[in-house]
């Protein structure tokens, strides 16, 4: 059996992305105009002269105050040009060099996917994305359930929308609202833990005391999909990271993520990624910038 450990974020380890298993409220627009990484960007524009011509709610400075609450702003080409005291640690970064970076320097492009495709929403059709459920890593190890919410920001002049606007904390324990899906984070840490093999749906069930006919209609309606497609996504994440992280040959993660054999995972991701492993690995293994060097 072998137990894959994703890295994210530089120097984290073990989680399972930014794989969303909340649903949003508001819906999606069904077509979101594409904003590939290579594209050409607009003159970047530091936040104090940006902040000047938006209207930002009363109140986003003190953002600074709640250390367990992570807010940043992107621009209209999702730069970073704000964020909280405490966001450069989340990310292992530093703030001079989260400044004018995209998501594309620093993460790799299985979590970017998720990152552009909810800011994009925000950028081009103006709606609020709220209460997205999130496992996220931490520093230094292990992983933990965030809660993201996104929203526009405008032109005070123009009305125009600028900028995206994010704040994300942890799941609290306390909440009614949230117990809905910490009560299944046992199955999904099951899943993750053992990507290797083929854990059963009765296996799933009986780590959160329901039947597996309840299991199913419950993560159903509260993560959106079934059981198995979640876990087909947590088996693209992980080979993706393994591409573009690691030399493996393609054989050996197909089989540490759970393939029947390369084959499979390489159809697997020609209906995904739109692309073959190999070709995936090629294109986005050195598109991340490394860390500044903290010795």
């Amino acid at each position: 059996m072998y137990e894959v450990t994703l890295r994210f974020f530089g120097n984290f380890s073990l989680g399972l992305g930014m794989q969303t298993i909340g649903k949003n409220p508001r819906k999606r627009p069904r077509s979101v105009p594409p904003n590939p990484y290579r594209t050409r960007l607009r003159d970047f524009e530091p936040w104090e002269s940006m902040r000047e011509n938006i209207s930002v709610q009363p109140g986003l400075e003190a953002f600074r105050w709640i250390p367990d609450v992570y807010l940043f702003i992107k621009d209209r080409d999702r730069r970073f040009v704000y964020f909280s005291p405490n966001f450069p640690a989340l990310l292992d970064r530093t703030a001079r060099e989260l400044i004018g970076a995209r998501d594309e320097d620093i993460s790799p492009e299985h979590l970017v996917e998720h990152y552009r495709s909810d800011d994009n929403a925000v950028l081009t059709s103006g709606i609020e994305l709220t209460s997205i459920v999130e496992l996220v890593s931490e520093p230094g190890g292990g992983y933990a359930w965030n809660i993201t919410s996104k929203w526009p920001l405008h032109d005070r002049s123009s009305g125009e929308i600028v900028a995206v606007a994010a704040v994300s904390r942890r799941l609290q324990r306390h909440r009614d609202s949230e117990d809905r899906y910490l009560m299944l984070q046992p199955a999904a840490e099951l899943m993750v833990k053992n990507l290797g093999r083929n854990v059963t749906l009765q296996e799933l069930a009986a780590s959160v005391a329901l039947s597996p006919s309840q299991f199913g209609r419950v993560f159903q309606e509260r993560f959106g999909m079934t059981p198995h497609q979640y876990l087909r996504g947590l088996r693209m994440d992980a080979a993706a990271d393994l591409l573009t992280s690691t030399d493996l040959s393609l054989k050996e993660i197909a089989h540490r993520c759970g393939y029947y054999d390369q084959s499979h995972m390489s159809n697997e991701f020609r209906k995904v990624k739109h692309m073959p492993p190999g070709a995936y690995r090629e294109r986005y293994r050195s598109t991340i910038r490394p860390a500044a060097s903290t010795e």
